[in-house]
């Protein structure tokens, strides 16, 4: 008996360029039942991944033509060591490059100091 083919697709794993019409990049990580998974590049945050909807990502992402996946997610993982990443982000560019223990932890020490609350000023009693 042959095989039923299935209604829904496997997930698509490619990590790839994009950018928006501003020249903002991410990388596409992942298409599956109607949503993407991304890593945009956010100045002064922490890199990220986000999920939207497939539709409105095509509608503001397009590919960046001839950039290598390779050579984007070594940018990505730079900028994770200056600004810090989640966990699943370096999971995303460990699947295309080399991700040392020592930059995942870096990566996670300065997650983890940026989400700090900032410290509150106090005011000495009878200041104004």
């Amino acid at each position: 008996m042959p095989k039923k083919k299935s209604t829904t697709s496997p997930p698509k794993e490619t990590l790839a360029a994009y950018q928006d019409p501003q020249r903002r990049t991410c990388l596409m990580v992942r298409r599956a039942m109607g949503q993407v998974a991304y890593i945009p590049l956010i100045t002064g945050k922490s890199v990220r991944m986000l999920q939207i909807k497939e539709a409105s990502f095509d509608a503001i992402w397009k590919p960046v033509p001839d950039y290598p996946a390779v050579k984007a997610a070594q940018l990505f993982l730079r900028y994770t060591q200056d600004l810090g990443a989640e966990k699943d982000v370096l999971e995303a560019l460990a699947a295309v490059i080399k991700v040392t223990p020592t930059q995942r932890e870096r990566a996670a020490e300065i997650l983890n100091k940026n989400n700090q609350p900032a410290p509150t000023a106090t005011r000495p009693k009878g200041a104004f």
